[in-house]
This record gives structure tokens, sequence and C-alpha cells, in this order.
């Protein structure tokens, strides 16, 4: 099976890796953070991937107002919501449980990520991925 797996860093060192895989579902994409003691991972269809890429903008064109929260339904049903403390996040909650927050640290790469894994991730005759890859790295500065 062909996979794209990525390890975003943001500007304080942490980390978020991505993983856009074919699934019986289809298309899927992972965000996993690894913390002490925790992992948190959240599974998402296309969908969810292009919702997270514009509430993200939606967001950054609303600061400083609050932005209302989105939702998607299906097998992977999320809700996005904007969060301030502990610090500014996305935080992405999912009906079968996972959970994690987006922090402000990671918008932009996160954005940018996103609007590659829907480029890439949209259904293609066959349902294949077009590509093969090792893992890499992105950084933001």
């Amino acid at each position: 099976m062909d996979e794209r797996t990525r390890k975003l860093t943001d500007g304080l060192g942490c980390h978020l890796w991505t993983r856009l895989y074919r699934a019986p579902e289809g298309i899927l994409l992972e965000i996993t953070e690894q913390v002490p003691k925790a992992t948190n991972r959240i599974t998402m269809d296309m969908q969810g991937a292009a919702v997270l890429a514009g509430f993200i903008a939606a967001i950054r064109l609303a600061a400083p107002k609050p932005l209302p929260p989105e939702r998607t339904s299906g097998r992977f049903s999320s809700s996005f919501r904007y969060v301030t403390a502990p610090v500014p996040a996305v935080r992405i909650e999912q009906e079968a449980g996972g959970r994690l927050d987006v922090r402000s640290s990671f918008w932009d790469i996160v954005a940018a990520e996103l609007a590659l894994v829907c480029a890439l991730g949209r259904d293609l005759p066959g349902n294949a991925i077009p590509f093969t890859c090792d893992q890499s790295s992105l950084t933001a500065h």
C-alpha cells in the first residue's frame, strides 16, 4: 500500500506527524502528536482534512473574534473548535474518542501540509495514491 508520512516541526521544536494512506474506507489522513506519557491521534477522511484547513484559515481571518465550531459527519465525524487555553489551538474531537489540539505555532505548516494532502488524496481512478515516498520532515520558521 502506498502511503505518505511527514514529520512537522513548529518553531518551538514540537512535532506532529501526518500519514496519508489508502484504506478500505478510502484515502485517510492520520495526525499524531506524541507528548510525555501519551499519544494523541486522530484519523479523518479528505472532507475532514479540507474542513481543518478551512477552519485554520478562518481563525486567522476572524482573530481576535471567536469562531463558531464546525462539525463533520460520517465514520470519522469530528468537531473543530477554537480554544484559547492553555494556548490558542484548534481542538479536534472525534466521536470515536480521538482528540488532538493543533496549537497556533503549527497553523501555518499544518495548513500548507493539508493543502498538499487534499490535492494528493483526491480519489483517483482505482482509489490509488499516485506516489511513494520516504519519511521526510518539514519545519516551520
